[in-house]
């Protein structure tokens, strides 16, 4: 990537020749983001559903394959495959929250320096330079409430590129990608999938967004190791007012401690709200996922937040699917298989989304799984275990 990279000044905002037809500028536009090395792809006119498959491997900067989508394609929206091939990764600042907590960020002398930045419907895509000897995941929320990472197998929308909401994709701050601050490539290197919580490296600490899944999850590490009730909450005490910043009430703490120790010591402890980082975007969503009232949930969200569409359906769906399972489970007091779940609710949700809804409910105390033995392997079946609505 070039120091500076060269937008061919073409923000809505900036003057055009009059005889330049709009399919021209466009063109102009995404070839010049091209000659600077950038993997680009078509995305749906007003979307941010790829147009073709496989699109990781299919972003390329030649002209030869960018006007072949351009005349295919003539009003579509554009992508950049951050990664190594495009050597960028992006951080995008994502409405009044991730305003916020990059202010937070700035008060613990973590400053953003400068950089290639795209204004969006919300906030900002701030592009930084793809380091040599760290691995760049995507993720949400990771830094802090409203910033999210695309890295290798993600994307970002660039302009000319207009948001669902109808509002433009537009260059705030052109010219040179800034390598990214060592305190963001120091956060960004604890990001990949671990059973420790956040921060647990002793250093770095633990803000707000985190403070919560920092807590329950060190909770969870001390109960399977049979600590006791006592040892857990003066643990989290120490932590919290070493390590947290600011620090919560102690009495949020000690609800912290008191719901973990619940659990027995063997008992596998489930925070919700701790979701690995995906090590890629993923696959256009098939239109028959967004049926019904699944579909008119993210339809009706979408153009108003940068979330992928999928992130908003499979939360949804948890959250639906939690609801719906118990209500099969406590209407049948024999107990549901597994399979005969899975079948009941392939509709609503994959094996991965249903597992998750399952341990949701066995954290929540509303279900239970039996183990019995057929002869081979154990046959799990699921009892409600109470009687009330979630």
């Amino acid at each position: 990537m070039a120091a500076s990279l060269t937008t061919c000044g073409q923000n809505p905002a900036a003057p055009s020749a009059a005889a330049q037809s709009d399919l021209h500028k466009r063109e102009v536009a995404v070839l010049c983001l091209a000659a600077n090395g950038l993997r680009l792809f078509p995305v749906q006119a007003r979307s941010k559903h790829p147009l073709i498959p496989k699109w990781p491997q299919q972003a390329t900067s030649e002209p030869k394959q960018l006007h072949e989508w351009i005349q295919a394609y003539p009003d579509c929206n554009w992508g950049v495959a951050t990664g190594p091939g495009s050597r960028v990764f992006v951080l995008d600042v994502d409405g009044e929250h991730g305003l916020a907590a990059i202010q937070q960020l700035r008060k613990h002398g973590h400053d953003v320096p400068p950089t290639l930045t795209v204004r969006t419907a919300r906030g900002y895509h701030l592009y930084f330079r793809y380091p040599e000897d760290v691995l760049i995941r995507n993720s949400a929320g990771k830094l802090g409430p409203g910033l999210d990472i695309r890295g290798e197998g993600g994307y970002a929308l660039v302009p000319p590129s207009v948001h669902p909401s109808g509002a433009d994709y537009q260059w705030k701050h052109e010219g040179a990608v800034a390598p990214a601050p060592d305190w963001l490539l120091a956060r960004l290197k604890t990001q990949a999938p671990s059973t420790s919580a956040p921060g647990s490296n002793g250093k770095d600490p633990i803000t707000e967004g985190q403070r919560n899944d920092f807590l329950a999850s060190l909770a969870g590490t001390m109960r399977r190791r049979a600590m006791t009730p006592c040892a857990i909450e003066a643990a989290l005490l120490v932590e919290n007012a070493e390590r947290c910043e600011p620090p919560l009430p102690q009495t949020e703490v000690r609800q912290i401690a008191s719901s973990v120790s619940r659990y027995e010591p063997t008992a596998p402890i489930v925070v919700r709200s701790a979701i690995p980082a995906a090590p890629q975007w993923p696959e256009p969503l098939n239109p028959a996922a967004l049926h019904g009232l699944a579909g008119e949930f993210v339809n009706g969200v979408e153009p108003y937040t940068e979330s992928d569409p999928a992130a908003l359906l499979i939360q949804l769906l948890t959250v639906l699917g939690r609801d719906e399972l118990f209500r099969a489970l406590r209407n049948d007091p024999d107990g549901l298989t597994r399979t005969t779940i899975r079948d009941l609710f392939s509709r609503h949700g994959n094996s991965h989304q249903i597992d998750r809804a399952l341990r949701a409910l066995a954290e929540l105390g509303r279900a239970r799984c039996v183990k019995e033995d057929s002869g081979g392997r154990p046959v799990e079946r699921w009892f409600a275990t109470a009687t009330k609505a979630i």
